[in-house]
């Protein structure tokens, strides 16, 4: 976690980073393809080197090129990152912009009048979609702009969304089953949003 700057001007969140072997490359990349420089590369001593940059649809996600941290672990586990997914209007225009800038090999998963999804895959596997946020049950609210949303694994979807309140938090969504495991949408106590997903224990 980092702290908000408020000359960034955007509202605490969890920020999604995806890894670049050269991460000034990448930031231009972004701005040759209609996307907005929010954070030039900045160094985090030893660690290695973050930036922002923002889609076309003016979701924000993060850059990480290593040094001595090489970024998360773990996935699929109680407690750690499950998922990655942004949420956008302008579905056809963000798998062509990611697919440029990041190099992503992707996968429709869905395209139909009520579910359109793709999937970026790395070495065969997934590892984080873009839903078209105009149809179907996971269309945005109206006023809701696009962004890109963060699940983390739980062993008790339920359990974990009543932690949420006692400890301050809100449930914006309560608990409900999906194909993909049970989940929440849950706000911590900064404001940023996150889902909750059921995972094996």
């Amino acid at each position: 976690m980092i702290t908000n700057n408020p000359e960034w001007n955007a509202p605490d969140s969890w920020t999604t980073y995806f890894a670049t072997d050269d991460i000034d490359a990448t930031l231009q990349k972004a701005v040759d393809n209609g996307g907005a420089n929010r954070l030039p590369a900045m160094e985090v001593p030893q660690l290695g080197y973050m930036g922002l940059f923002g889609d076309p649809s003016g979701a924000v996600v993060g850059l990480w090129q290593p040094l001595a941290h090489k970024g998360f672990q773990l996935v699929a586990e109680a407690g750690a990152p499950v998922w990655h997914e942004l949420n956008t209007r302008e579905y056809d225009k963000a798998v062509d912009f990611y697919t440029k800038v990041l190099g992503w090999d992707t996968k429709v998963e869905g395209d139909s009048d009520e579910f359109r999804y793709a999937c970026a895959q790395h070495g065969g596997e997934p590892i984080a979609g873009v839903n078209d946020a105009t149809v179907g049950q996971w269309a945005l609210p109206e006023g809701v702009p696009a962004h890109w949303a963060v699940y983390f694994g739980t062993s008790d979807t339920d359990a974990s969304a009543t932690r949420v309140t006692e400890l301050g938090g809100v449930v914006l969504a309560p608990a409900q089953d999906t194909p993909y495991g049970r989940m929440a949408l849950v706000q911590d106590t900064t404001g940023g949003t996150f889902w909750l997903c059921s995972v094996d224990s």
